[in-house]
């Protein structure tokens, strides 16, 4: 199945008869009035400023008859799809659900089918119900004097808490009773809100906490994090527990709220706690998030890779402590793929951690505006920290910090980050660039190889499981082949090695009509055809591809997408490899196939 405007094969996995259903139910007008003030402007028209650029003359035009929209000013266009895409900061399936959840319509399930209850919408529907609860019980109730004097400690009013819809839950399980009749039990504590004791009964589970609610892209309440306020828990901060609406590692705080001014900026601005995160978005930094009380993920890097796009900015500001600058560097070891531009607030002229919440309540917004204004590039903040811990007047600690930044910079995988960043390292250290290994590797790290986060080419030993069933897939169904081949960049092999890809164009034009049932005449002759056609080197693939089952349809393009990507990652490590020890022509000739290949993972991590 392709895409109806860009022709390539869809990946929504999304049946058009749904796609359809939802395009009739939706009223653009409705969904683009939440961005622009829409008024008449002839039959069947509406005009206003473009949300999708800034403007002082209207030139935004929507069509109630073709539910479509034009702008005449930059040329977007599109439907509700796109607008929530290209002005909403959604991807394409979160657009879809988001509207889907708006005009009622159910999400087909991997069958197609579209009336299959969600299970999560009990969940849903509990945490929804607390919410009002929660926040009144901030603003009115006694035993949450602590919660709002820590507000008012660090600045924030009654305003702040109501744009981002703080909580207080008292004690003596006080939200179980106060909600028991109106919330199923069961679904109060699937949601993550409650739990039950040894001897039979319920808890809160977020009792005298105060509690910021966490959304996720689509701005669906998902679950909770509480601050103790009294020093008396084991743990300063909780979030809900792993459940079917909320999983930690991949929600990040605040980009509900922050998704748009990402998209307009091309700037995401990391920071690492929720106060940090109001703090900065009260500066007018609305393209704020923080992760969950964890390191940031590749599935938060995911989320931001879908709103700045490759060659984005992703800005860091981190505490000014060593966990910090541990989860600035994992920070940029995730997002790097998709950008080199990772930069950091310099908060190291701070007291203590020093964090952003810090910045603004000693001074003021404006300095966390300069902040920003003032970013650095992380790499460099991170490496000349690395060198700042030795005493370079002794030889034995420029050893020390020439193998510091050589394991740094064994991580990175922008070869002319690696370049120039070894040029300036050895600069710093006073030390000679032949000092410094290739890209920066010692020998003191080459035994954490193994443990890096991406696959390096030598690990790989024939074909991957998953390559397997795509060439079950392409010998079972020959038509699809040209579809594959756009995932490896016009190469079949792109996606399934060169000796997979010769097994499966052999049969295809042995077998055009695929594959011959097994247990017949007709697949006792694949088999003989195959092995006399092929290599020998080959005939060890033949036996466990014929076993190898096809994937279901839903799961095709997923399967393309990361057999392709896995495909793609190792020939540009091996390429890297190949520029350490290159120069000249050779070294230029490297770089275009360098260049091409991340041109195509960048294609593949868009989708």
């Amino acid at each position: 199945m392709t895409d109806t405007f860009t022709g390539r094969p869809r990946t929504a996995r999304l049946p058009e008869a749904f796609l359809a259903a939802l395009r009739d139910r939706v009223d653009l007008v409705d969904v683009a009035s939440d961005y622009t003030d829409l008024k008449p402007a002839g039959a069947g028209r509406l005009k206003g400023l473009c949300p999708v650029h800034a403007e002082k003359t209207p030139s935004f035009v929507v069509s109630t008859d073709s539910q479509r929209y034009h702008c005449f000013g930059c040329g977007a266009d599109g439907d509700a799809i796109s607008l929530l895409t290209d002005v909403g900061g959604l991807t394409f399936r979160e657009a879809v659900e988001s509207l889907a959840g708006r005009v009622g319509l159910a999400m087909p399930e991997p069958d197609g089918q579209a009336d299959t209850p969600d299970l999560r919408a009990p969940l849903r529907d509990a945490l929804n119900r607390c919410q009002p609860l929660l926040h009144a019980w901030l603003l009115e109730s006694p035993d949450a004097l602590p919660a709002r004097r820590f507000l008012a400690d660090r600045g924030f009013t009654a305003d702040h808490a109501a744009l981002w819809e703080l909580g207080f839950n008292p004690g003596g399980g006080r939200l179980h009773r106060t909600v028991t009749g109106e919330i199923d039990p069961e679904a109060l504590a699937e949601s993550g809100m409650t739990g039950r004791g040894r001897n039979g009964g319920w808890y809160d589970v977020f009792h005298d906490r105060l509690l910021w609610p966490l959304r996720d892209a689509q701005g669906r309440l998902v679950g909770y994090a509480g601050r103790d306020l009294d020093g008396t828990s084991r743990a300063k901060y909780l979030n809900t527990r792993d459940t079917p609406l909320y999983t930690k590692h991949e929600v990040l705080f605040g980009l509900h709220l922050a998704r748009r001014h990402i998209l307009r900026r091309r700037q995401v601005i990391l920071v690492e706690g929720y106060t940090d995160v109001m703090a900065m978005v009260d500066a007018g930094l609305e393209n704020t998030c923080a992760p969950c009380g964890t390191a940031v993920t590749d599935a938060h890097a995911d989320l931001i890779a879908a709103r700045i796009g490759d060659g984005g900015e992703v800005v860091t500001g981190f505490d000014n402590d060593d966990a910090g600058r541990a989860a600035a560097w994992r920070t940029f070891l995730a997002v790097q793929r998709f950008t080199s531009t990772i930069t950091c607030l310099d908060l190291s002229g701070l007291p203590g951690k020093g964090d952003p919440c810090d910045v603004r309540s000693t001074a003021g917004n404006s300095a966390l505006a300069a902040l920003v204004e003032s970013r650095k590039p992380l790499l460099g903040t991170l490496l000349r920290a690395d060198i700042a811990a030795y005493d370079l007047s002794l030889p034995e600690q420029k050893a020390g910090a020439r193998d510091a930044v050589a394991r740094r910079l064994a991580e990175v995988t922008d070869p002319v980050l690696v370049r120039e960043y070894t040029r300036l390292a050895a600069d710093w250290v006073g030390i000679e660039v032949s000092d410094l290994p290739a890209r920066g590797r010692a020998a003191t790290t080459a035994a954490l190889r193994p443990t890096q986060a991406q696959p390096q080419p030598a690990a790989r030993v024939g074909p991957s499981e998953a390559e397997l069933s795509v060439a079950a897939l392409l010998i079972h169904d020959p038509d699809q082949i040209e579809d594959a081949c756009w995932y490896g960049g016009g190469s079949l092999a792109g996606v399934i090695g060169a000796q997979l890809a010769e097994v499966v164009e052999a049969s295809a034009a042995m077998f055009p009509a695929g594959r011959p049932a097994p247990d017949t005449e007709d697949a006792r002759v694949w088999n003989d055809a195959m092995f006399e056609v092929l290599d020998e080197t080959a005939h060890p693939l033949l036996t466990p591809v014929w076993l190898s089952d096809p994937p279901a349809s839903a799961d095709v393009p997923g399967l393309l997408r990361r057999t392709a990507k896995a495909r793609c990652w190792a020939r540009l490590q091996a390429v890297q490899q190949r520029m350490d020890n290159s120069v000249g022509q050779d070294w230029q000739s490297l770089m275009a196939e360098y260049d091409a290949l991340r041109a195509q993972w960048r294609e593949l991590q868009a989708l």
